[in-house]
């Protein structure tokens, strides 16, 4: 009995060539048809590639954006609290007394009025308000204005007013009346 390879050997190439198209007949018929249950499972699963795929780059959009994200947050929690410091949530009006005095000393002026009023509530805060008169010639006033800006905490100066010069021991000496207003933060109550 020969061989499987004699057999091989001994067969006519046709017959190879006849042989591999009835695989390939069959391999197009059962697998690679457009209505085989295998090309319909292939065409379902690469649908559900291509929905993971762009899953995975909203996925990755995402995290691109929550870092940026982040670190908006970062900078804007830092940025409240710095204006916190600046918007305390206790307010003292005598502390303020003596450091708007102590400032009015230092520049060379004469606190003559200081009338603290009810505090304006607004939307995170209150505003403090207090009338203040301050006597002395112009560059000890603009001296005040200065020494007042630099209190660490939000400070205006509105509705200023400044007199004619009066002539005192032979020095102009002007008035300034306006509204100091402090502020202060307050807690939304739920």
């Amino acid at each position: 009995m020969p061989s499987i390879t004699d057999r091989v050997k001994i067969t006519p190439k046709t017959g190879f060539l006849f042989l591999g198209m009835i695989l390939a007949a069959a391999y197009y018929a059962t697998v690679d048809s457009p209505n085989s249950p295998n090309a319909t499972q292939i065409a379902s699963l690469n649908a559900e590639i291509i929905k993971a795929e762009s899953k995975l780059k909203e996925t990755e959009d995402r995290t691109r954006d929550k870092a940026h994200f982040q670190d908006e947050v970062e900078r804007v929690s830092e940025t409240f609290r710095l204006a916190l410091e600046y918007l305390p949530k206790e307010l003292d009006v005598q502390d303020l007394l003596k450091k708007v005095y102590s400032e009015s000393r230092a520049a060379g002026t004469e606190l003559s009025t200081f009338k603290p009023k009810d505090p304006v509530p607004k939307d995170f805060y209150e505003e403090l308000n207090m009338e203040i008169g301050v006597r002395g010639n112009y560059p000890q006033i603009i001296t005040f204005l200065g020494n007042i800006s630099k209190i660490p905490r939000i400070i205006n100066v509105r509705n200023v007013e400044i007199t004619h010069p009066i002539l005192v021991d032979g020095y102009p000496t002007l008035t300034l009346t306006g509204t100091l207003v402090a502020y202060r933060y307050k807690e939304k109550t739920k």
